[in-house]
């Protein structure tokens, strides 16, 4: 009896089986493809005056939350692809983001010098209209182009705002570029709008006669010594010794920068604290 349900038992399981198979086989079911995700990021043509090296760190960067895979990220970066960069990556064949990376670092990197660089740097005045924050971001991208000190970069950010008077204290006070951020939002308070976009600090102006006999000022072209950051004349034209890079501007000696220099911060400290005062009162001036 009890071999009989057994067999009975055996029998439907395979029933069961044989139309479970059946079904499957009459009703297929449509595997989901799991579409790439598709980020929103500025597209890279490789036309202007586009850096591949920055624009991968950023991308990069936007990457990080979603956790991509190879191919994923190969996928989107495809897509940012436009005018000369979209041509060549429809003519290489890779099959990974490192090797798509590696291509148009090799093809599309533009070697610019670092005086070149500086030269672009001290040439970009703030605009009339333009937002502090605006400004320091496109100062930071010309930057990332060299290797750029952070003291020099606030000085020069400093330069271009072409408003002495009341940024005097800011090269003291901020010791990194987010640090002069946070000045320059309590800055944009006050900032006089009719500031010149081409005004250049006084070390940058001289005087000549016109025909007149009178003098006049004339204001030099806006160029820096990387060597000595003395105003006009380039590295390459610089008469004092040469600087160790990396080294104070003020001492040429390794250890310290220019702010924490042992010869000037006895000569500095009173002024800086007279500065600090004349700041909190600060004024756009008229």
């Amino acid at each position: 009896m009890l071999d009989q349900e057994l067999e009975l038992l055996k029998k439907k399981l395979e029933i069961l089986e044989l139309k479970q198979r059946i079904s499957s086989l009459e009703n297929p079911t449509t595997a989901t493809v799991r579409q790439p995700a598709k980020i929103k990021f500025e597209e890279f043509s490789g036309d202007e005056a586009d850096h591949i090296v920055r624009w991968y760190t950023q991308l990069e960067r936007t990457f990080i939350p979603y956790k991509m895979d190879d191919a994923t990220m190969l996928y989107n970066t495809r897509r940012l692809l436009t005018g000369t960069a979209g041509v060549y990556a429809r003519s290489i064949d890779v099959t990974s983001y490192d090797e798509l990376k590696a291509e148009f670092i090799k093809t599309f990197s533009k070697n610019r010098s670092v005086e070149g660089v500086y030269k672009q740097l001290r040439t970009r005045r703030l605009n009339r209209n333009e937002s502090m924050t605006r400004y320091v971001l496109e100062m930071q991208a010309l930057a990332f182009e060299a290797p750029i000190p952070e003291e020099e970069l606030i000085n020069i950010i400093i330069d271009g705002i072409g408003d002495p008077i009341n940024t005097a204290t800011f090269s003291f006070a901020a010791k990194t570029v987010e640090e002069l951020k946070a000045l320059l939002k309590k800055y944009e308070q006050i900032r006089p709008r009719d500031v010149a976009t081409s005004a250049l600090p006084s070390s940058g102006t001289i005087r000549q006669p016109n025909k007149g006999g009178k003098e006049t000022n004339v204001i030099q072209q806006a160029i820096r010594c990387y060597n000595c950051s003395k105003y006009g004349h380039y590295q390459s034209s610089c008469p004092s010794p040469r600087r160790p890079t990396g080294s104070c501007f003020a001492c040429h000696e390794m250890g310290h920068i220019n702010r924490n220099c042992p010869r000037r911060i006895s000569s500095t400290s009173a002024a800086f604290q007279q500065d600090e005062r004349e700041l909190e009162c600060a004024q756009p001036i008229q």
